[in-house]
């Protein structure tokens, strides 16, 4: 059996944290990505039902991304930053009254447009929603213009079934409680009444032709996904319920992302404030002008000065008469967490505008310390690993732009051996500082890379099972630190503060993350602690959430 951990005590080694604070746009975009992950129950978009769901599986989708779960995807916003325009959920508040649905947004089995009664087509009270669309950076208006499209055609769907059953259904009590701000959110709750009003004044007996077939019309177009029409009473109030379970779905979606889209702005007006800018708690309404009793909860986005937030923690619910957040302890940001960040970083001077060419803070870093001569010589080279393969894109991308020569590995490269050969040799004209290894990949075992004496980890490992963890990080750290190494190895972790990165680092390794004299120490949790040390580092946990289910 091979042995992880060979006998190579011998050789010296030195282990560096180098932590992370990442920027306020940063910090805003994790926090916002944190409570969609902990307020949706991501497993709904595994259990879909057909054409009901699917449209609310795909925006489920674009909240994990490519990520397998909720702490990649937490890992990989905290490393890597894409910019994307967020928008309050205002915007799908005040655009809800009338949709003219276009091809490329519209549900496959919608009508091409939603009509009054007149014939006329439904305008937003503001502006077109389609403008909305114009830019492929409006993610966050995209997702919301989809949803406010899904829920019309869903209400729509239903007031046509609606219209053919004599008896009260479920339908019905759906509709009564969300008039009566069942959606425990006045903001969601304006969305879905004006949903719901656009709906009916839209709503004709032709309405039925949106969503079924005739028998014969199935016949001839099998492909069409759109089923036959109900025949008896008891096939539309199935239909109908159904296609109520859809919306009581998409009331919680909307509930979800409205609210995160008002937390990034909240926090967001908070990192920007100016002198002459006043804050008031959300309840009390009183001027707050030390904003270090602030503390935001970070499920419904709203803040609260020190004494309301007390009575909030103690009832564990937001403390708006009309608001149903909860307000237990991990759904609580504090002004502090918002506020840190790093002076050299701030998103307005030269170094912010720099962390954002280079795809993040965490990123800037990693070139910054590869291109410290004091830290690592000229001669000598690194091994750069990363778990997840877009990770590995974004890290050779900013190693490119800072004109680093690097090499990276890929999963399933074809090519690895040549550049293996390259790397050790440094045959090629500008020799390779760099190689980007898959961490925790096979293909990366049994290497012999003693050329390289400084191993990066650009965030901590996430595995499910501690030894995978420790297997993984010996078969790393073991590519340069074995029999022939002939210098001091340097072993560096990368930890953004304040993030998930140093709760799986802290677990993993059954330590703690201290700051003392200025630097950071990674200490047994047995270790005595100076009255001077800083010890919480860690960002809020997944537990208890649904999102630490996935």
């Amino acid at each position: 059996m091979r042995k992880n951990v060979p006998g190579i005590d011998e050789i010296p080694w030195t282990e560096h944290i180098c932590p992370i604070t990442i920027a306020p746009r940063e910090r805003a975009a994790y926090l916002e990505l944190f409570m969609q992950l902990m307020s949706q129950n991501l497993k709904l978009r595994r259990n879909g039902r057909g054409l009901y769901d699917s449209s609310a599986m795909s925006r489920n989708d674009v909240i994990l991304g490519n990520s397998s779960g909720p702490e990649e995807a937490l890992i990989k916003c905290s490393s890597h930053f894409v910019p994307l325009e967020r928008v309050m959920g205002k915007r799908l508040i005040d655009k809800t009254r009338g949709i003219k649905m276009d091809d490329s947004a519209r549900p496959p089995n919608a009508c091409s447009n939603v009509e009054s009664g007149d014939g006329k087509d439904l305008k937003s009270p503001v502006t077109d929603l389609t403008s909305l669309c114009s830019s492929e950076e409006n993610a966050r208006d995209r997702q919301l213009y989809d949803l406010t499209i899904d829920i019309i055609d869903k209400l729509r769907h239903a007031f046509w079934l609606r219209s053919k059953i004599e008896n009260t259904t479920h339908f019905d009590t759906l509709i009564k409680h969300l008039e009566r701000n069942g959606a425990g959110d006045l903001g969601v709750t304006s969305c879905f009444r004006k949903a719901i009003s656009a709906a009916r004044t839209a709503q004709t007996s032709e309405d039925g032709q949106c969503y079924y077939l005739t028998a014969q019309e199935k016949k001839q177009n099998p492909a069409d996904i759109r089923l036959e029409f109900p025949k008896t009473p008891s096939e539309f109030i199935s239909d109908l319920n159904t296609c109520t379970d859809s919306l009581r779905r998409l009331l919680e979606e909307a509930l979800v992302r409205v609210r995160a889209a008002r937390l990034f702005v909240v926090v967001r007006a908070l990192q920007g404030r100016q002198p002459e800018d006043v804050f008031a708690c959300s309840s009390c309404f009183r001027r707050l002008t030390n904003l270090t009793s602030l503390t935001i909860l970070g499920e419904c986005g709203h803040a609260f000065c020190e004494a309301c937030i007390e009575i909030a923690r103690v009832e564990e619910t937001c403390r708006l008469p009309a608001c149903s957040g909860g307000a237990e302890a991990f759904r609580m940001i504090n002004y502090s967490d918002i506020a840190f960040i790093n002076n050299r970083l701030t998103d307005n001077n030269a170094n912010g505008e720099k962390w954002q060419e280079y795809g993040g803070t965490k990123l800037l870093e990693l070139t910054r310390l590869v291109q410290d001569t004091e830290r690592i010589a000229e001669d000598e080279q690194v091994l750069l690993f990363i778990q997840f393969p877009d990770l590995m894109e974004a890290a050779s991308a900013a190693l490119q732009k800072a004109n680093i020569p690097h090499l990276m590995i890929s999963v399933n490269d074809r090519t690895s051996s040549s550049k293996i050969a390259e790397f050790q040799t440094r045959a090629e004209k500008v020799g390779s500082k760099v190689l980007i290894l898959h961490l925790g990949d096979v293909s990366a075992s049994g290497l012999n890379l003693q050329n390289a004496n400084h191993v990066i980890f650009f965030h901590p490992l996430f595995t499910k099972s501690q030894y995978d963890y420790n297997s993984g990080m010996a078969q790393a750290t073991g590519r340069s630190r074995r029999y022939g190494q002939q210098k001091h190895v340097h072993i560096y972790h990368f930890l953004a503060l304040k993030t998930i990165e140093v709760n799986i680092f802290e677990q993993r390794r059954r330590e703690r993350l201290v700051k003392r004299d200025g630097g950071f120490l990674s200490l047994s949790s047995d270790d005595v602690l100076l009255p001077t040390d800083e010890v919480e580092w860690k960002g809020s946990s997944l537990d208890g959430s649904n999102a630490s289910e996935v």
